[in-house]
């Protein structure tokens, strides 16, 4: 049996790595005692014999315990040393791929909560169906900038995109970056003088998402239904703090735009 003193004490360290008080004594029971079969494990750890092989199993794959004899079979603790390392390890990388989960999903379920519990602390101001109707308030919206406009678009349009607009934000010092995964053919040359006077344009393959963002004080998000174009207008909005992360986040990955020659880097 394992002393209870060097239990609580190794108990200290291995718990944080994720082992189970079971999965503990079992790894203690072979460090102590050497190589062993599940009936001698189960007896010398007091782990239920019913238990004993799951025990071993989560042991196996989080790299503390291995086979040396497959008939019958016989467990062998692995070096503590290289245990604790690999399992280390294994921890930072299920954290980063956790870390990338949470990013990726987080504005979305931000937006849920947001809207389900009445934290939205902002007024949609406006619904506009079609293009011609939501284009006037889109540009009055942009004419209030101050610092930044982001906007993000699935293909980019010379026609929602007003070059006289953008021309005076950016002499009033607003930053402008804009996100497409395409652009027609009728807005090369538009695209190329925005690029020359400033504007900041990155694409990004298979951008679904289409919003304008305004100081994270204003956004025109849009949303395509039954065959029809409809745009919010909200202002105020926390709406606008989880766009402008979701964007952020999507920049990071997208392309440069070039002027004139090749498009896309």
């Amino acid at each position: 049996m394992i002393p209870t003193e060097s239990l609580n004490r190794f108990s200290s360290i291995l718990k944080p790595l994720g082992l189970s008080e079971y999965e503990i004594r079992v790894f203690l029971t072979l460090v102590t005692k050497g190589p062993s079969n599940y009936r001698v494990l189960g007896k010398e750890s007091n782990v239920p014999i019913g238990k004993i092989y799951q025990v071993l199993s989560a042991l196996e794959a989080k790299g503390f315990v291995e086979v040396i004899q497959e008939k019958p079979k016989i467990y062998r603790a692995v070096d503590p040393k290289r245990a604790l390392r690999r399992r280390l390890k294994q921890l930072e990388d299920d954290f980063f791929e956790l870390e990338r989960q949470i990013k990726e999903e987080l504005p979305a379920l931000q937006l849920q909560y947001s809207l389900k519990h009445e934290v939205i602390q902002g007024v949609v101001s406006e619904i506009s169906v079609g293009s011609n109707s939501f284009a006037e308030s889109i540009k009055e919206n942009l004419s209030k900038a101050l610092d930044e406009v982001l906007i993000s678009t699935s293909k980019f349009d010379a026609k929602l995109f007003e070059e006289d607009s953008f021309k005076r934000l950016l002499e009033r010092g607003v930053s402008i970056r804009v996100m497409c995964s395409d652009f027609d053919e009728n807005s090369k040359v538009v695209l190329d003088r925005l690029v020359d006077m400033g504007v900041y344009m990155r694409a990004l393959e298979g951008l679904a998402d289409r919003y304008y963002v305004v100081d994270n004080k204003c956004a025109s998000a849009f949303i395509s239904t039954f065959g029809q174009d409809i745009s919010l207008q909200i202002h105020g909005s926390a709406l606008c703090r989880i766009l402008r992360e979701q964007f952020e986040e999507m920049w990071k990955k997208a392309r440069a735009i070039s002027l004139k020659t090749n498009y896309l880097k």
